[in-house]
């Protein structure tokens, strides 16, 4: 629900103000009602309200200067109600940007009509940031998984909690979704750095365990499970992620809800690798063909990091080859090029001599081929 603080020296005027409309149909709670521009401020310091709706003229401090000194601490939208056609009054207002100046006596009409501008104020700039923060992560994203580095300067963590959940259900289908489980998140969790690895996988980023999903579950309406592991500033991002995974596929193997990344927790590399294999290719049906890249790239970091023999290797990007190859025929963009690209890529599946991690740029080349139009 929105927050609203209503600020005036008249008792009347104040209960006036909150009768005036039946504020939970506007998904509103009035959360305080101050006498005086003093008891406002400390208000919204305390309450970081939505809405404020203020007189101008109070004892000691006008609402104009309370508006003032707000604005440098919390965003918020505020309407001011005045007895006085004021040029002046008008005037500073426009000037801390306060867009709903009303006269009174107030109708409901009058107040049901700014209070709607506000909400639709507070959901434009709610939209933008999101749109902002989600773009800011899925850069972060990438640039934690390719380059193989530390979270410092990434994130405001030096120690953090790296979770991993996975649904059976697709998390998100398009964009305004995204937009969706941010919310959520928040509103369950706080705020922590979320992060979509593919549709059905979201990773979050947070400075303490989160100690309940109960609130989480309710707001996604979703089943699903999670791993999560330890990390701090001074350990390979990729490394993190890596004991994550670990523990969620332990999370899944033994059908729990949630296991933390311990040295008891043993690694199944198979298990692991198939799950990234199956990721994917997922990925790839569903023309998600950036992400796709972002996972081989790392697949073959991990390779190196936990020095996986050869023959495994080589058997994991069989796989992956047979499995690109038959959504590149099926999408029918079998041309040449592509022809040449795959023999390439055997040719050095086949001799162990000529096999080094260049299949990675082969396979992420042939990623683009997957792309169904």
């Amino acid at each position: 629900m929105y927050k609203l603080i209503i600020v005036d020296d008249e008792k009347n005027a104040r209960e006036g103000i909150r009768q005036l409309l039946k504020w939970e149909n506007f998904d509103i709670e009035v959360v305080d009602m101050c006498f005086s521009a003093s008891e406002g401020i400390q208000s919204a310091m305390k309450y970081k309200p939505d809405i404020i709706i203020t007189d101008i003229k109070m004892q000691n401090v006008d609402g104009l200067t309370m508006i003032e000194e707000i604005l440098k601490h919390i965003k918020c939208e505020v309407i001011i109600i005045s007895g006085y056609a004021s040029f002046e009054y008008a005037q500073r207002a426009i000037n801390i940007s306060v867009a709903q100046y009303l006269l009174k006596p107030v109708s409901r009409t009058d107040l049901e009509v700014a209070v709607l501008k506000c909400i639709m104020n507070i959901q434009h700039n709610t939209r933008s940031n999101l749109v902002e923060k989600i773009g800011k992560n899925e850069y972060m994203l990438d640039m934690l998984i390719n380059e193989d580095i530390s979270t410092e300067g990434l994130i405001d963590f030096k120690d953090y909690y790296l979770y991993i959940m996975k649904s059976k259900a697709d998390f998100v289908s398009d964009f305004d979704e995204k937009m969706k489980i941010y919310e959520k998140v928040n509103k369950g969790i706080g705020d922590v750095y979320t992060l979509f690895i593919n549709r059905k996988e979201l990773m979050l980023i947070t400075a303490d365990k989160i100690k309940s999903f109960d609130s989480l579950k309710a707001e996604l309406s979703k089943a699903f499970c999670v791993g999560f592991a330890y990390g701090n500033h001074n350990m390979k991002f990729s490394e993190v992620y890596f004991n994550a995974r670990t523990a969620l596929n332990s999370t899944i193997r033994e059908k729990n809800f949630i296991q933390e990344y311990c040295d008891t927790v043993t690694h199944y590399i198979s298990e692991y690798y198939n799950d990234v294999y199956n990721n994917i290719i997922m990925m790839l049906e569903s023309n998600d063909i950036d992400t796709a890249k972002i996972e081989i790239r790392r697949s073959y970091m991990h390779f190196r990091q936990e020095k996986i023999v050869f023959s495994d290797i080589t058997v994991w990007t069989e796989k992956l080859l047979s499995g690109i190859q038959d959504i590149i025929n099926k999408n029918n963009h079998l041309t040449q090029y592509v022809e040449n690209l795959i023999q390439e890529l055997n040719d050095k599946l086949n001799n162990k001599d000529n096999f080094n991690f260049s299949v990675r740029d082969l396979l992420v080349d042939l990623c683009d081929f997957c792309l169904c139009r």
